[in-house]
């Protein structure tokens, strides 16, 4: 990689090789120039061949992978530490299951093209993979909380979702990155501490990611227990 990249696309993961090479996928397809952009990979302690998965994918790539392993320590972890290991000045926080659009990115890039004040964040939607079979389940994320988005342009700190947002790496190095201790709504947690330093959060729809975690009725109760103790905790 010659240069500096315009953005780092930040990805934590764990145990989930597979669907993370369906992200991967997805974003060596995207519209903007490979060279535009890098992927930080932060795997918090998998086991299942997802370090061989990620070196072998990286070597016949044209996109610049960095990628670390680190002991099980969350999500959050992860993040921070990728955070720190980006060069660009804008990064792209996904999950390793979202499938992000061939235009994702572009549209990411262009808002803060548009935006460029430091405390501007911008927040794209998500829907649920067509690849997907169906499943009351799904229709009760917050994938379907993104509808009532729609017609509006820009949103308060509880939609700072981390699955599909893009943010001024300099703005969380000098405010605040992800509270480590917090294992659910540490996303919208962090969006709270940021509006006193100014953070404005803009939607764009045109950023569209895919959500590609098939829920039954036993991942739904569990995001009720993490909801429950982590909102209890905050």
């Amino acid at each position: 990689m010659n240069g500096t990249p315009d953005c780092s696309v930040i990805i934590p993961t764990y145990n989930r090789r597979e669907v993370l090479r369906r992200c991967l996928d997805a974003l060596a397809a995207q519209t903007e120039p490979a060279g535009c952009f890098e992927i930080v990979v932060g795997d918090d302690g998998s086991t299942d061949g997802t370090a061989a998965m990620v070196t072998a994918w990286a070597a016949g790539a044209v996109v610049h992978v960095r990628y670390f392993h680190q002991l099980n320590a969350g999500a959050n972890a992860a993040r921070n530490a990728a955070i720190r290991l980006a060069i660009a000045p804008i990064l792209l926080i996904i999950n390793d299951d979202t499938i992000a659009v061939p235009g994702l990115l572009a549209a990411h890039l262009a808002m803060h093209r548009a935006h460029p004040d430091e405390a501007v964040c911008v927040l794209g939607c998500m829907t649920i993979s067509p690849d997907l079979p169906p499943s009351l389940f799904a229709a009760l994320h917050h994938d379907a909380s993104f509808r009532q988005f729609a017609g509006r342009t820009e949103l308060g700190w509880d939609a700072f979702f981390t699955c599909n947002l893009s943010v001024k790496r300099g703005f969380l190095l000098r405010h605040g990155l992800f509270d480590e201790e917090l294992r659910w709504h540490e996303d919208i947690e962090l969006g709270e501490r940021l509006v006193p330093h100014g953070l404005r959060l803009l939607y764009c729809p045109e950023a569209l990611g895919l959500h590609h975690h098939f829920l039954a009725e036993p991942d739904y109760l569990q995001i009720a227990v993490r909801e429950g103790r982590s909102l209890a905790q905050w």
